[in-house]
């Protein structure tokens, strides 16, 4: 390590690998000056313990010390302790989020007292040092997520800017952010891992003993980190730790040593201070924001137009999440169909029915366009509404969704195939979005034409795993696994015939351990599928959106055999449940899913590939059960707000621009 290095900052990492990477990019991000960052990597999985390695090598004040198997977190702390050598070490949870200016506001508040030995940060989740609220309603302690479009960073600002600089003296320090100073370790050394082995409790442990040896404890009220709060053990895994450790400090202090913690910081004058100040400060910056998003609608308003499109198609849903997350943010935003479409849209969406505007006829669509500020295609021949909309309203920004490549769709030598080809270039100025980096990438081949990759959208309050059955082991032994697919014979390059075909064949192979549930097409249509066998399966039909996630949470694998996936939404979806997902490789699944990590990719065409991937699931419980677990994680980063701010960053750039030329 860096003897010139003031400061250490200790990361221990047990898997949750998504939230270690945003972790450990903001360190490195915005810790000012020379400092030595350690990675404990305590018995992690392989592809987080590649990346920490990969991080080594990349960083030279980067160090990874490696335990072979998970010894727990007060273990791998200790670990981090002993090799550092600055003159202050901060323990950082690996799923927690630092800011500008963090690490030098905690060491000016342990400089501002020769006596101080441990301090920590204000946060969102952290007990008595959570802000701008610490108890909710129901008595427990409270997260304050962040608003929509307020950054980590934005926040830390705002909570600087209010600081009194109070730095609250306090009895113990929330262990998430905890700096000490080297002669603290030099005097009561370090945490007792004999009586927390795998963490909680030992902070509390810590402080007490630190206040016995002399040293102060403060908070900088001046410095905010963000915490996820538990992505490595899970709520309910905490909450027994939580129970264990209470017990242990009971047995091994006087029960009045925490009895006069708990009134010390209930009663804390200078916390209760902090809190209200930063209350106050998020109070005005919500007014402010409200302005701001007033004054947002007037230079960005969107309409999209989705004249005909089906429910239940995935690029309905993605237009449908997408405008439910620009309204999110303040932003003015329709989405325009046939009056046809009112009876089906109604059934179909659970929220977000104001979002639509039906007409009769094209007038009635072209009265209401005046009122946006940008028009959106979202299929090909929606872009010729969208050229007269532009022709009647030159101030108007034309922009096209575009959901895959769509004359790949109609029969060569039609004037529909000619209307989709020139859709991608039938407007000067139009910006193409698109969600996968696979159909940019066509486009700009095909076309020459050039297209703004945007994140992808899940609405994750409704897709996401069945977490009691995690929570019990996975899959019972006596349970059969179900199988589902969709299956949508209208639509040739989905490979209804296929899919069926290989679903047939698993059922032969393992007959009672396999169940196969399927959906998108009822049982009539699916027995006009030509060269489809006869086999034992259930056939759901055409299911709503919480269908369809309650059908996947029951699952524990999902198959998509189509010839291609453009962007892959419902594998995707499939992922965010817990599915372990076998999809083709061909097209732009590969930008959420990588072989052989949290998915498996074939060669769709290749039956016997299909066939092999399927059995390797059925017959490998535990492969089958990390895939989806993997695949869990990364569904859950693909969040509505995250695609819409991916959106406006892309339409505000452009109606910049547009202003500016005028």
């Amino acid at each position: 390590m860096n003897s010139a290095s003031r400061l250490a900052v200790v990361v221990c990492v047990h898997n949750a690998l998504e939230y270690a990477r945003i972790c450990v990019d903001s360190v490195l991000c915005h810790t000012a000056g020379t400092f030595d960052l350690i990675l404990v990597d305590d018995g992690s999985e392989l592809p987080t313990a590649r990346w920490l390695a990969s991080l080594e090598e990349r960083y030279p004040h980067v160090q990874v010390l490696t335990h072979d198997h998970c010894r727990g977190y007060t273990c791998a702390a200790n670990t981090g302790l002993r090799r550092s050598v600055a003159e202050y070490t901060v323990l950082l949870n690996s799923d927690t989020i630092v800011s500008p200016g963090w690490a030098d506001r905690l060491i000016a508040c342990a400089d501002s007292d020769a006596s101080i030995g441990i301090v920590g940060p204000l946060s969102n989740a952290a007990t008595y040092q959570s802000v701008p609220v610490h108890i909710d309603a129901a008595g427990g302690w409270c997260q304050n997520e962040l608003a929509p479009g307020v950054t980590v960073s934005a926040y830390a600002e705002r909570v600087a800017g209010c600081s009194q600089g109070l730095r609250p003296r306090v009895p113990v320090v929330n262990g998430f952010c905890f700096l000490i100073k080297r002669a603290v370790i030099d005097v009561i050394g370090l945490l007792d891992e004999e009586s927390f082995p795998r963490g909680y409790g030992e902070e509390n442990d810590y402080c007490v003993r630190a206040a016995g040896a002399g040293f102060g404890l403060a908070v900088a009220d001046d410095a905010y980190v963000y915490h996820a709060v538990s992505r490595s053990f899970g709520g309910a895994g905490r909450d027994a730790l939580v129970a264990r450790a209470h017990e242990v400090l009971r047995q091994k202090y006087p029960a009045e040593v925490f009895d006069t913690i708990d009134r010390e910081l209930r009663g804390h004058a200078d916390l209760d201070r902090v809190r209200a100040a930063v209350a106050e400060a998020e109070s005005a910056a919500r007014g402010a924001a409200g302005r701001a998003a007033a004054a947002c609608n007037r230079a960005i308003s969107v309409l999209f137009l989705l004249p005909d499109c089906a429910p239940e198609a995935g690029g309905t849903q993605v237009i449908h999440e997408t405008a439910v997350g620009l309204r999110a943010m303040g932003i003015e935003c329709r989405i325009a169909a046939r009056q046809s479409m009112r009876a089906a849209y109604r059934a179909f969406f659970d929220q977000g029915q104001d979002l639509f505007f039906y007409y009769e006829d094209v007038e009635e669509l072209f009265a209401f366009a005046r009122s946006f500020r940008v028009a959106i295609a979202t299929i090909f021949h929606s872009t010729e509404l969208l050229e007269e909309i532009v022709r009647r309203q030159p101030e108007v920004l034309p922009a096209y969704f575009v959901q895959d490549y769509e004359p790949w769709f109609v029969e060569p030598g039609t004037p529909q195939r000619k209307q989709a080809e020139r859709s991608y270039e039938l407007i000067p100025g139009c910006q193409l979005l698109a969600l996968s980096p696979w159909v940019c990438e066509v486009l700009e081949e095909k076309h020459g034409v050039s297209v703004h990759k945007i994140w992808g959208s899940l609405d994750t309050g409704t897709f996401y795993p069945d977490f009691d059955r995690r929570a019990r082991g996975g899959l019972a032994d006596s349970e059969p696994f179900i199988v589902t697919a969709m299956i949508r014979p209208s639509t040739p390059w989905r490979g209804a015939a296929r899919t069926l075909r290989l679903l047939a064949a698993a059922k032969e192979r393992f007959g009672d351990r396999l169940q196969v549930e399927v959906f998108g097409a009822g049982p009539a249509e699916i027995a006009a599928v030509t060269d489809a066998p006869d086999f034992d399966f259930v056939a759901h039909g055409t299911l709503g959106r919480g269908a369809v996630a309650t059908l996947l949470r029951r699952a524990s694998i999902f198959v998509d055999f189509s010839d291609f996936q453009a962007f892959g939404r419902t594998a995707l979806e499939a992922m965010a449940c817990g599915c372990a997902v076998i999809a083709p490789r061909s097209g732009g699944v590969g930008d959420f899913g990588i072989a052989g990590e949290n998915i498996l990719l074939v060669d769709s065409e290749d039956e016997d590939a299909c066939q092999r991937a399927l059995s390797s699931l059925i017959e490998d419980r535990a492969l089958c059960s990390t895939l989806g677990g993997r695949g869990a994680r990364t569904g859950a980063e693909y969040s509505v707000h995250r695609s819409a701010l991916s959106v406006v960053d892309v339409l505000a750039e452009a109606v910049g621009k547009q202003l500016q030329a005028r």
